[in-house]
């Protein structure tokens, strides 16, 4: 199975990350939050189907079409969506509940504008980053899940600033 995974896009699909996902031959696209507007979702839909979460900078009415968390279970590998996990390497208490009653394999979050690919007590933490605005040094990026027999691998591409 193979998933786009992005986030933090604030109403910015770049070309790139569109002809990248197309050859991708996508299962599905994930999109973690702060997604800035039905054209991003729309040109996202064409390529496969959306799964996405509401972020913090995403507003009425918009954001009142998407939940603040999703669960999916694709190639036998249970996700979990998210936008603001809160600390990279601590999530806030009642995401951290979340996560612990419903045994991930995956968490997928946005929020923090860079990429992060993290094992934690056989929970794999995933931010693609930002796909449309940069932060500080950090470059703009997009990322792919693929479920491989049930394991989940990530891959990061970087877009030009």
């Amino acid at each position: 199975m193979n998933l786009g995974v992005i986030a933090d896009t604030h109403g910015v699909l770049e070309p790139e990350v569109e002809r990248a996902y197309r050859a991708g031959k996508l299962d599905k696209i994930i999109h973690a939050g702060d997604i800035g507007g039905p054209e991003v979702i729309r040109r996202l839909s064409i390529i496969a189907e959306v799964v996405a979460v509401v972020g913090n900078s995403d507003s009425p009415p918009f954001a009142h079409y998407f939940p603040q968390r999703a669960s999916l279970a694709v190639g036998g590998c249970k996700i979990l969506v998210i936008h603001d996990l809160g600390e990279e390497d601590l999530p806030a208490p009642a995401v951290e509940a979340w996560i612990r009653s419903e045994k991930p394999r995956v968490v997928i979050f946005g929020h923090l504008h860079r990429p992060v690919s993290r094992e934690r007590e056989g929970v794999l933490f995933f931010n693609p980053g930002s796909a449309g605005l940069a932060r500080h040094d950090t470059p703009r990026s997009f990322g792919f899940l693929r479920i491989e027999s049930g394991e989940p691998v990530t891959v990061v591409e970087t877009l030009p600033n």
